[in-house]
């Protein structure tokens, strides 16, 4: 307590003089930087998670192909969690003699759990968002099934022995994105009327899913309980497996985010490092002060590391609401780059600010302040100088600080040793530039006059320190260039992994009838290349015999495509963009023979070899 006391007395006494202001500001400056990366980067991260969990509308999902088991329910609600469930299969409506395929999709009055769903009730109506099934004998529609039917809102159309009335028009729909080659327009029931509708029998191709969303502590425990008790041939969705290449984009900005929180930290660390030399040199004398009034080495270190301590909570919590209004300044200024709404601020930015703070104290500042401790009494007599000793040590610890900082921003190894790597060599680069700037400056000094030589002199006589602030300067400098450079190429790079020839549109749904006035319209406009390539879709469910069983798999990629549909397609000959790896296409005379070919990272996947006998199930014929 009288350490704690006297350390308060000091820090007020600090304050009133300006002894801390350069410090004080330092730590201020970097820690109003680093959190306002930070509160900016996590408000980026939490909307793009709440819009990843919007195209499965919920954290997770489980989808099964006969009807779920009501323990997975009874799980999910004992840990707090919310759920919907809802059910799809394919089915014909019918307008007069018009028939036309639809999905048919019923939900339950919790859906959507994440995400919006919006329903215009008329052709010019806004779109309103609506939460539960449409009214009792209504249904919801995709837009383009109005045209299909020749059909308008209001209108009764017959679903299975159901007369139903179209309602409205779907225009956002949350799960709709994972269908992305969803032939068939979705019709949108009450699921609690479709057992009325006849359409539910044996033959009913349904698929059933269970949503579950809620703390993502839950969900995760949740999760890994799932995992164990999931039906046969069931699959798990979450933000992870639901869409790999939005996870995958996902992964990209986080890099570059990053990055970004990165960057702030280390241009505190050079800011730090440079004003934290003037300040351990004016404590001296008050350390030998304090051994003269008869403190002894153990008084005098808990006194400057509680006031240290004290600095730094101060510090941190200013820099903090800076960074408060930082970040806000990013969201106005950077805002636009992002198609989503930022949801508010949480507490993650204030303990990264803390935790810098800490860390940036302990690095640069705490090292010294354990030496002023034994700081001898006589030092008062000598006058304030640094503290003896401790170079070498000083610089590794400091190093090690950043090592932790960039390993903690970073959260990528390989970026982390390649950054620290580049900004080692930098530092050395401008440190080296640093010292011949100063040799051909102390030759230059009989050329100078008036202040140009004083403040050159200054410079000699401080040369270390000179040398430390031009590397430092150098180096923040050169973190500036590195986040700006990298946005650009992140963007460059994105679009150069993209082969020349990638077509810009696609063509799907193309009926047979249709395959020759449509490249003859291509021929027309320039376009004679674009091939056509007949699809069907369908399911890979045995090879060599044995049933091909997503759980069987170890490989999370090689799951998901046993679980999947596959679009498969037929020719008599090699496309131009493909070239054979192993074995031989087949010639004219071959088309007797059952006879595949495989993708190369597919068939490494699954494991598919040359000779290998694969069974598929198309429309419900085993092939």
């Amino acid at each position: 307590m009288i350490a704690l006391r006297l350390a308060l007395r000091l820090l007020r006494q600090d304050l009133s003089s300006g002894e801390l202001r350069l410090l004080g500001l330092a730590l201020v400056l970097a820690v109003a930087a680093a959190t306002a990366v930070s509160f900016f980067t996590d408000r980026v991260r939490q909307g793009l998670h709440d819009q990843c969990a919007a195209l499965i509308a919920a954290d997770l999902a489980i989808e099964h192909g006969e009807a779920l088991p009501p323990a997975l329910v009874a799980a999910a609600r004992q840990r707090g969690l919310r759920t919907s469930a809802w059910l799809t299969f394919p089915s014909v409506i019918f307008n007069g003699e018009r028939p036309v395929l639809v999905q048919v999709k019923g939900v339950d009055p919790a859906y959507p759990l994440r995400g919006a769903l919006r329903v215009r009730d008329g052709a010019d109506a806004p779109p309103a968002t609506v939460q539960g099934p449409p009214p009792e004998a209504g249904i919801w529609v995709a837009p383009r099934l109005l045209t299909l039917l020749h059909a308008r809102i209001g209108d009764t159309v017959p679903l299975g022995t159901l007369r139903v009335r179209i309602a409205g028009v779907i225009a956002d729909e949350p799960d709709s994105g994972g269908n992305l080659f969803q032939f068939a327009p979705w019709v949108m029931i009450d699921a609690a009327a479709l057992p009325a509708s006849g359409l539910l029998g044996p033959a009913s191709r349904v698929k059933h899913r269970l949503l579950v969303a809620g703390p993502r502590s839950a969900v995760a425990g949740y999760r890994a309980w799932v995992k164990q008790h999931l039906p046969p041939g069931a699959q798990l969705f979450d933000l992870d497996n639901a869409r790999p290449e939005l996870r995958s984009a996902l992964e990209r900005a986080g890099a570059f985010l990053n990055l970004a929180a990165l960057t702030a930290s280390l241009l505190a660390a050079a800011a730090l490092a440079v004003s934290s030399r003037g300040y351990i040199r004016r404590q001296s004398a008050a350390a030998a002060l304090l051994r003269t009034l008869g403190a002894d080495a153990a008084m005098v270190l808990r006194v400057f590391v509680l006031r240290l301590l004290a600095i730094t909570l101060m510090a941190s919590a200013i820099g903090g609401m800076l960074g408060m209004l930082g970040q806000q300044l990013l969201v106005t200024l950077v805002g636009g780059w992002f198609t989503l709404d930022l949801p508010s601020p949480g507490i993650g930015g204030w303990l990264v600010g803390l935790g810098l703070g800490l860390g940036l104290m302990t690095g640069f500042v705490l090292p010294p302040l354990i030496r002023l401790s034994r700081v001898p009494p006589l030092q008062v007599l000598r006058g304030a100088t640094s503290p003896a000793g401790g170079g070498l040590a000083d610089w590794l610890l400091a190093g090690l600080v950043l090592i932790a900082l960039t390993a903690w921003q970073a959260d990528n190894a390989t970026l982390a040793i390649r950054l620290l790597g580049g900004l080692l060599a930098a530092l050395l680069l401008f440190y080296g530039v640093g010292s011949l700037l100063l040799r051909l400056l102390t030759g230059s000094l009989p050329h100078l006059g008036g202040s140009w030589r004083a403040g050159a002199a200054a410079l000699q006589r401080h040369a270390a320190m000179t040398r430390l602030q031009l590397a430092a300067f150098g180096l923040a400098i050169t973190v500036l260039l590195i986040l700006t450079t990298v946005r650009s190429d992140l963007l460059d790079t994105w679009q150069a992994s993209l082969p020349p020839q990638t077509p810009d549109h696609f063509l799907i749904n193309i009926q047979p009838d249709e395959v020759a006035p449509l490249q003859q319209l291509l021929g027309e406009h320039g376009m004679p290349q674009a091939e056509l390539y007949p699809m069907v879709r369908g399911r890979l469910v045995a090879i060599n015999g044995q049933p091909v069983e997503p759980d069987a798999f170890h490989n999370p990629r090689a799951r998901r495509l046993a679980a999947r549909e596959f679009n498969l397609s037929y020719g008599t000959r090699l496309q131009t963009v493909n070239r054979v790896v192993a074995g031989n296409w087949w010639g004219d005379g071959d088309a007797h023979r059952p006879a595949w070919s495989v993708e190369q990272e597919l068939a490494q996947t699954l494991g598919i070899g040359l000779g290998d006998r694969l069974d598929f199930e198309i429309a419900g014929t085993r092939v």
